[in-house]
């Protein structure tokens, strides 16, 4: 045994250090598909609903253009919430098809806990929000990182708000 060469190189190689690289991602699983032409009619897309078999992160919804060369990825936008159902439908007045997304539960974002019955609210920018309720009252808060609403403005109108409507407090001059 001492003069077989490929016993020498066995033994050689079993002392041999051996280093690899792996990529670790989290657990996904792909949970809704649907194919369909939702962005062009000659155009063949896949919308997949992936989601995180652990932690609490959003799902995403991707969305793949299918061409001769592969996929080519079109968008990759997150989902709070569960997403229930992709389906493709075409409307009786549309020329194409269209993506249809259910949600099964969404997931609070923020709380106010204030008892108010609402009825109108517009976001003015990512943190701030206007409301009116059925007492004839308009309000502002703020959202805060903690998850809590912040009551910084409060006004009783004396009418019902039903719609809040952007633009200038004035006529502009046509002429």
């Amino acid at each position: 045994m001492a003069g077989d060469p490929a016993a020498a190189a066995a033994a050689v190689g079993a002392m041999r250090p051996w280093n690899y690289v792996v990529t670790a991602h989290k657990l996904t699983v792909v949970a809704r598909s649907c194919v369909g032409n939702f962005t062009a009619p000659d155009h063949l897309d896949l919308s997949l609903t992936v989601q995180q078999l652990s932690g609490n992160l959003p799902v995403l919804r991707l969305e793949y253009l299918l061409t001769h060369q592969g996929l080519q990825p079109m968008l990759d936008a997150p989902v709070y919430g569960r997403i229930a159902t992709i389906e493709l439908f075409r409307p009786c007045v549309s020329q194409g098809e269209m993506l249809l997304t259910t949600l099964d539960a969404l997931q609070t974002r923020d709380r106010d806990y204030n008892i108010t019955w609402m009825t109108a609210v517009e976001m003015l920018d990512d943190y701030v929000y206007i409301g009116a309720d059925n007492c004839y009252n308009l309000f502002t808060v703020l959202k805060r990182r903690v998850g809590r609403l912040l009551v910084i403005g409060q006004y009783h109108l004396g009418d019902l708000v039903n719609r809040f409507h952007q633009g200038p407090l004035v006529m502009q001059d046509p002429g």
